[in-house]
C-alpha cells in the first residue's frame, strides 16, 4: 500500500486549489465579456414586456377569419349597389331623353 503523508497529501491539495484558482480566475476573464450587464437586461426585459402586450392584442386567425368573411361580405354589398346604380343610369338616360323630347316639342310650339 502506498503510505501518504500529511505533507504530500497537503502539497497534492495546495496544487489543485491552485489550479483551480487559476481555471476560474481565466473563465472568468474569458467569458467576463459574454454576459449583458443587470442593467441591459432590466431595459431589455422592459422592452420585452411592452412586445408582449402588444402581441397579446394582435388579432388572431379566427378574428382575421371572421374579418375576412365580413370584407367578403361587403364586396358582394357594394357589387349589388353598382349594379342599381348602373341600371338607374340607364334609367335615368331613358328618362333623359324622353324629357329632351318634350322640351323639344314645347319648343317648337307644340300644343299644350
Amino acid at each position: 500500500m502506498i503510505s501518504f503523508e500529511w505533507r504530500d497529501l497537503a502539497w497534492m491539495v495546495a496544487v489543485a486549489v491552485a489550479l483551480g484558482g487559476l481555471l476560474l480566475a481565466f473563465l472568468r476573464f474569458k467569458l467576463a465579456g459574454d454576459f449583458a450587464p443587470r442593467a441591459d437586461l432590466v431595459l431589455v426585459q422592459g422592452r420585452i414586456s411592452i412586445v408582449e402586450t402588444r402581441l397579446a392584442q394582435v388579432p388572431s386567425h379566427d378574428d382575421l377569419r371572421g374579418l375576412q368573411a365580413r370584407v367578403a361580405g361587403l364586396e358582394t354589398g357594394v357589387a349589388v349597389v353598382g349594379e342599381k346604380v348602373n341600371s338607374l343610369g340607364d334609367i335615368m338616360r331613358r328618362v333623359e331623353h324622353q324629357t329632351n323630347l318634350l322640351v323639344t316639342h314645347q319648343i317648337n310650339g307644340g300644343s299644350s
